[in-house]
């Protein structure tokens, strides 16, 4: 645990790693929102400013305190010092003037309901989305925009209780392959193609003519997460042979103002 007001803690993380954070939007306390918002940009009060409910304002505030305090804790840095950038897509990244020397530290963010999550790697492009499976959707309808056929055939051969399960995978699966990417929807969704072996677990990716990139450059790691929310997350694997993959939650340890804890939760390899 440590304070808000001490110089930042700085955590380390390998090339061979990618963590994984999470958060709730329940877990802060009144004062601990009132220091985030202290830690917003000028851009970031502009848009705090048009959200009109209340429980979107505490989202964003959240959304945005978490991740600043969680660069600066890897970085070094205060939490309201960082700056950050978009590409021309929208896909945020650090300042240059702010990542470290001899690599890049590369994030990726999404939430539901009053989860958020949030991936950090060394080096490698990624991505992260979450997707409440339990929400009611008409899964042929969009799957027939946006699946390959090979995926609508997997999904709705299934029990159709087990139809929302597979058609939010595949959801998952692709929105973190184009939030690693960070080039926006370029092609067609229908031609990020993924089948889901539940024999071996193994999730195969393929990509249609529109896409001029390599399958075996991209890992993913697909999960459950508490009752009811998928997620997926997509790295561009360069070199490596194998990824360790650590969870990590972040509190407002007993709803106490400015006092933080950093839950270690569990530890994986993905077997490339």
């Amino acid at each position: 645990m440590f304070s808000l007001s001490e110089s930042p803690h700085t955590i380390s993380i390998q090339p061979e790693e990618i963590h994984f954070w999470q958060t709730s939007v329940d877990h802060y306390s009144e004062a601990t929102l009132r220091q985030f918002y202290t830690w917003l940009s000028p851009e970031e009060l502009s848009q705090y400013d048009r959200f009109s409910l209340d429980s979107l304002k505490i989202r964003y505030l959240v959304t945005r305190g978490f991740v600043r305090k969680l660069l600066s804790d890897y970085l070094g840095n205060t939490p309201q010092a960082l700056q950050f950038i978009k590409n021309k897509y929208g896909k945020p990244s650090l300042s240059a003037k702010y990542q470290p020397p001899d690599y890049t530290l590369e994030f990726n963010l999404s939430h539901t309901n009053n989860v958020i999550v949030c991936g950090i790697s060394r080096n490698h492009e990624i991505g992260i989305d979450i997707e409440n499976y339990t929400r009611s959707i008409h899964l042929e309808g969009i799957a027939k925009r946006f699946y390959a056929p090979s995926e609508m055939e997997s999904i709705f051969r299934l029990p159709e209780p087990s139809q929302a399960i597979r058609f939010f995978s595949y959801w998952t699966l692709k929105e973190s392959f184009l939030k690693a990417l960070g080039t926006g929807i370029a092609f067609p969704l229908s031609d990020v193609i993924f089948d889901i072996s539940a024999e071996d677990s193994l999730i195969d990716l393929s990509f249609g003519k529109n896409i001029k990139e390599s399958p075996a450059q991209w890992q993913f790691c697909l999960f459950n997460h508490l009752s009811h929310d998928l997620i997926s997350i997509c790295v561009r694997k360069n070199e490596l042979k194998s990824i360790s993959l650590k969870f990590w939650e972040l509190v407002d340890s007993n709803n106490h103002p400015f006092l933080f804890q950093r839950i270690f939760l569990r530890k994986g390899t993905w077997n490339i």
